[in-house]
């Protein structure tokens, strides 16, 4: 039997203003439209891409968190069924 979602994954590219790798570590949260359960990755490396293995396509809320004192960042993102979303999160500091 086919994995039907083997392929779904969210990419996520953390950068500063000058769209420089932002480097340190990022806290996660993926959570899906109404549900009550969320997807977390703690302390991932940010001099990096990011990814994700996701169990289903859909729309995401997404909360970007610093592991130092920014502020997190957070935006609404459409997973689709197929293939790999990358997404780029500019954070300031400051």
């Amino acid at each position: 039997m086919p994995e039907a979602n083997a392929n779904i994954c969210f990419r996520l590219r953390v950068s500063n203003p000058q769209h420089q790798p932002l480097g340190g570590t990022v806290d996660i949260e993926l959570r899906r439209r109404r549900a009550k359960q969320s997807c977390f990755v703690r302390n991932a490396n940010a001099s990096k891409d990011i990814e994700v293995q996701l169990e289903r396509p859909g729309l995401y809320h997404l909360t970007v968190t610093p592991t130092d004192h920014f502020k997190p960042v957070s935006r609404t993102v459409n997973i689709s069924r197929h293939g790999c979303v990358t997404i780029q999160i500019v954070i300031e500091k400051g």
